[in-house]
């Protein structure tokens, strides 16, 4: 991408490293649906009008509400600069949580984050209160800290049954110091042991990869994946560099093409490039993702081995999609969507019809992992045809709903200070 500004001079930035494959994604661009309420009017134009405005061509999938911006940790790489000391009140975050209620007719994810949620005084009765307002999955965004060290708390948790998206970047002690500052493997260890003996609540393992850090270990994350019954799935995360960084070449970073091509290569051909394909309900270079089946013989099956995924994702070709088996439709929509969380009965059941298999949520369930791959926009990278399609939106206590990247980007600074 070539950015030019009458102050600042020309910019250029890699955003994919397979130009082909960028091209041919676009016929997964699926349709938008629109919010069922807008919080602004269309003023300034985008990204200014974030609210979220009548422009914008996608509703919520995955809504996100940090319910404080402190931290117990020092990472060199956070686009998030967590490092404050507020915690929002009950109150206001009920609010938020109602502010999602109007905006969407099926709630379908909510993401408590932070900061470092976990460090909130309130937060299991914010568990609860999420949990209250029915919404179809909700997931503790984590490093793992306080489950590692507080057994009570993983009771706790053990009762609501959030999903567990833990902070996870590899096992060398030289990937922890360069991307958090300090070595996490007991932490994460420790966390993992305690979900298993008193939570069995499902998790989903997130690494950031940085250049040059720790690109060697995606195989050995995905090793781990499939040999932990409690481990859903993992999202594989190319650095946002936003806020808090340390210093990098904007055309020598990590993509998802390459990540794909290392996951192919790392686990020696045992999962292919052919599968991983884009989720259509953002923008299709946002992310990919693959269904990954573990038969009785330890060999791994995908879902695109099984039916043809791409015929089912082109939303812009001329076929004619009446004669598509539509339970299988239904079923490919409702996997390739960022509302989709692994281990879920609605994903595990979408699973059994997409491969017109019997379903049984006990037998098949820790059979199914989930390998995704999200690369979040920077300055460098962003992009208002993709913002303007964005389905994961920032919930702010001053009511209004704002597209991930365009918060991270723009509005994160005001909003903090």
């Amino acid at each position: 991408m070539k950015k030019k500004c009458k102050e600042h001079g020309n910019f250029s930035s890699l955003i994919f490293s397979d130009a082909k494959l960028y091209h041919k994604i676009k016929k997964y661009n699926k349709p938008g649906k629109k919010p069922k309420k807008f919080f602004s009017e269309v003023k300034k134009s985008c990204p200014y009008d974030c609210g979220i405005c009548s422009n914008h061509k996608q509703h919520t999938c995955l809504g996100i509400i940090e319910i404080t911006n402190s931290c117990n940790q020092n990472c060199k790489t956070c686009f998030a600069d967590s490092n404050g000391s507020n915690f929002l009140s009950i109150k206001k975050i009920n609010e938020m949580l109602d502010t999602f209620l109007e905006c969407e007719d099926n709630l379908e994810v909510l993401q408590i984050s932070g900061g470092e949620p976990t460090l909130h005084p309130k937060i299991v009765e914010i568990l609860k209160l999420a949990n209250s307002k029915n919404f179809k999955s909700i997931m503790l965004n984590t490093n793992g800290k306080r489950i590692a060290n507080d057994i009570g708390f993983v009771k706790d948790l053990a009762k609501i049954r959030p999903t567990i998206y833990l902070q996870f970047d590899g096992f060398d002690r030289e990937t922890y110091m360069k991307l958090r500052s300090e070595d996490l493997r007991k932490v994460k260890d420790k966390a993992i042991k305690n979900l298993e003996k008193k939570g069995n609540l499902p998790v989903i393992l997130v690494a950031t990869l940085q250049r040059g850090v720790n690109e060697h270990e995606i195989g050995k994350i995905i090793d781990f994946v499939l040999n932990k019954p409690l481990i859903k799935g993992v999202s594989f995360q190319p650095t946002t560099y936003c806020n808090r960084y340390p210093n990098y070449d904007p055309m020598d970073i990590i993509t998802i093409p390459e990540v794909i091509e290392e996951i192919e290569k790392q686990t020696n051909k045992r999962l292919l490039k052919s599968d991983f394909y884009p989720i259509p309900c953002p923008y299709p270079s946002c992310s990919f993702i693959s269904y990954v089946f573990i038969k009785s013989n330890k060999e791994l099956s995908t879902l695109p081995r099984i039916i043809d995924i791409g015929d089912y994702l082109d939303f812009f070709s001329n076929k004619i999609m009446p004669d598509f088996n539509k339970v299988i439709q239904n079923a490919v929509n409702s996997l390739y969507s960022t509302s989709a969380v692994p281990a879920t009965e609605k994903i595990v059941r979408a699973y059994c019809e997409a491969c017109s298999m019997n379903f049984n949520f006990k037998q098949v369930e820790s059979k199914i992992k989930v390998i995704s791959i999200m690369h979040f926009m920077d300055p460098y990278t962003f992009d208002l045809e993709r913002t303007q399609k964005c389905c994961i939106h920032e919930v702010l206590p001053n009511g209004k709903m704002i597209p991930f990247c365009v918060y991270n980007n723009i509005y994160r600074r005001k909003n903090e200070h």
